[in-house]
């Protein structure tokens, strides 16, 4: 087990979560406003991290998407730096020359040729600023996911959120 667990909340399991996250105006209002057209989110879930020193699939430092794709986080609990906070790379989300590589690959062949480790080297060239995300419950994180983030390793307690993912279409660049 990688100590995460991801229940996806959909309008015939669960109708009361799915109509509150699917309809909630201001999160919709920001994101909309954000992106530029009237969106809802595409999807929801309840992500749990509850596996102390457990590595899953978000850890190292991604993107989730060539194209807009922008996630609400709800947070249900205290997240200090030891519950696992998410890692967000200021700034990446834009169309930097460095990114366009990366940007293109993700879309012909859902693959980066960004290793981790040039990933790192990126960072220092550019002198980008990666930011821990922690937060108190009741707290909202949005993000553009199209920027480069990562999870980081749960070393007490847990880390429960609710997030809903805002994925509109875009026109392609490539």
């Amino acid at each position: 087990s990688d100590g995460k667990l991801v229940y996806n909340i959909n309008e015939k399991s669960d109708l009361k979560i799915y109509d509150q996250l699917n309809n909630d105006q201001f999160v919709n209002d920001i994101v909309s406003s954000y992106i530029g057209k009237k969106v809802k989110p595409s999807s929801s879930i309840v992500e749990l991290k509850y596996g102390k020193d457990k590595i899953d699939e978000s850890i190292s430092e991604h993107t989730d998407d060539w194209q807009y794709r922008v996630k609400a986080f709800f947070i249900l609990e205290d997240v200090e730096i030891d519950n696992a906070p998410m890692r967000y790379f200021l700034n990446t989300h834009k169309n930097h020359e460095w990114k366009r590589n990366h940007d293109y690959m993700t879309w012909a062949f859902s693959a980066t040729p960004l290793t981790p480790y040039l990933f790192r080297k990126i960072v220092d060239q550019n002198n980008i600023i990666e930011k821990i995300c922690t937060a108190k419950a009741g707290s909202l994180i949005l993000a553009d996911t199209r920027g480069f983030h990562g999870g980081s390793i749960l070393k007490t307690g847990r880390r429960i959120q609710l997030i809903s993912i805002y994925n509109p279409s875009e026109k392609k660049r490539f």
